[in-house]
């Protein structure tokens, strides 16, 4: 099913938590989406006669009136209508067996907030198979370019006026000088891979970060915090340039790549996913996952850049950092605490504590400096925070850099009805705050874009 930029496209979404559907709605959207929801078994019963191929662009079915009912619709959705594809989809691990959904009748299954970019990736492909080849290329940015890099995998670069990619370099091809500067002019450093190749991409990047991090090579200290440092710049440049162009899926898409250098750093293979393998670990419980792992991965960076020996901590306890607050309302977490309605207020004064307890109750070992970070990511420098009200440097450099990340992160994010800051506007905010160490503030400012 192909259709135009004109047409709308409708979806039967049966038994469907509404909190997901934004998931569904964000790759084709909000304009174009025509949702059709049935809420209730009986809908169902007097609707189903009435389905057949072409009515709908795909089904989509959630776990809310139990998994025996779920069975029921895909066998019948199935016969009805074969050519339609049937999506069961639920955040609820517990509640999820791929292949026991696809036995079943189901086209296919996701489990979010992992499988998101795949699922995202699969309904692109139902309605413009055109515009999932153009989503087979990924926007990256290559750290640490010089005339003797080598690079494993095919380069591209996206030609809008031809709308083609065109190869820049091939794979272990040395970069000419001429390259580079015509990189440098026209591109500012980014390109262009295929989605094949992106492991590939992670590998290298991870590889450049920990050489220069490490200190192989015959650079000085110095030669190799300002590349470290220019390095992290780089990404984090990539991030917002691409939110400040209006492409916010190009910014989403940079965050993720850099989400994904953070995990391979740790892991050391692009083969295996770190925030998955610590979401498994705690039960599919996290408090708002985009946030959570958006603030590991900005504080993975930053430690990262300042050259720590520990970034590994620092990005767990990011991850980790608001377990507790799983169940809070969203509405509520970027309050000042004198704002949030009583009955949730010591909750929330609380979670830091609440938090650590969590993370032991599941029998997770994390190293006590993450766990320092996690106790004490609300606490402020001046003394102001919580929940120990401790000062100045009795505050961790640890939960420092959580604490930065965690409010850099909001700050800088694009929400409806919030004004974003720009990384250098955010940190200057966070500076009259008196969060965190100004000695802190001005490593940090060295590794973020000047404008």
């Amino acid at each position: 099913m192909s259709l135009d930029e004109t047409q709308k496209v409708k979806i039967l979404a049966i038994a469907f938590n509404n909190d997901l559907l934004t998931t569904i709605i964000e790759p084709i959207g909000e304009d174009r989406c025509e949702i059709v929801q049935v809420r209730k078994k009986e809908e169902f019963e007097d609707s189903f006669e009435n389905y057949e191929d072409g009515q709908y662009a795909f089904m989509v079915c959630g776990p809310l009136l139990g998994l025996p009912f779920c069975y029921e619709v895909a066998q019948i959705f199935n016969n009805q209508c074969p050519k339609t594809p049937g999506l069961f989809i639920t955040a609820d691990k517990s509640l999820f067996s791929d292949k026991t959904m696809i036995k079943n009748g189901f086209d296919h299954a996701f489990l979010l907030p992992l499988d998101k970019e795949l699922l995202k990736d699969k309904i692109v492909g139902f309605i413009d198979p055109e515009l999932l080849k153009k989503r087979m290329f990924k926007n990256i940015k290559i750290v640490d370019l010089s005339e003797d890099t080598k690079l494993g995998f095919d380069t591209y670069v996206y030609l809008p006026l031809n709308k083609k990619y065109v190869m820049f370099s091939n794979k272990d091809q040395i970069f000419s000088s001429k390259k580079l500067e015509k990189l440098k002019e026209h591109n500012k450093g980014n390109l262009q891979i295929h989605a094949s190749d992106i492991g590939k991409f992670y590998d290298y990047t991870a590889e450049q970060l920990k050489d220069l991090a490490s200190g192989t090579g015959p650079l000085t200290q110095t030669e190799r915090e300002e590349k470290l440092q220019e390095s992290i710049r780089s990404l984090f440049i990539g991030i917002f340039e691409a939110d400040q162009s209006k492409d916010f899926n190009s910014g989403r898409e940079m965050l993720e790549n850099c989400k994904n250098i953070v995990s391979t750093y740790i892991t050391g293979s692009s083969d295996t996913n770190w925030y998955n393998q610590l979401l498994g670990t705690m039960g599919g419980s996290i408090g708002g996952y985009n946030h959570s792992s958006n603030v590991s991965t900005v504080a993975g960076l930053f430690a990262i850049g300042m050259g720590l020996p520990n970034a590994t901590d620092i990005a767990i306890a990011g991850f980790l950092h608001d377990v507790a607050l799983s169940d809070f309302p969203e509405e509520y977490k970027n309050l000042p605490t004198a704002e949030i309605p009583e009955e949730y207020r010591q909750i929330y004064l609380d979670h830091p504590r609440i938090s650590v307890n969590i993370i032991k109750t599941q029998k997770m070992i994390i190293s006590p400096e993450a766990e320092k970070a996690i106790l004490q990511h609300h606490e402020q420098y001046d003394g102001k925070g919580f929940p120990g009200n401790i000062i100045g440097d009795r505050m961790t450099v640890e939960a420092q850099i959580l604490a930065l990340a965690d409010r850099f992160v909001y700050l800088t994010s694009l929400e409806e009805g919030k004004q974003s800051l720009t990384p250098i506007q955010a940190i200057d905010h966070i500076a009259q705050q008196r969060i965190v160490s100004p000695v802190l503030i001005g490593q940090v400012k060295k590794l973020l874009p000047k404008n």
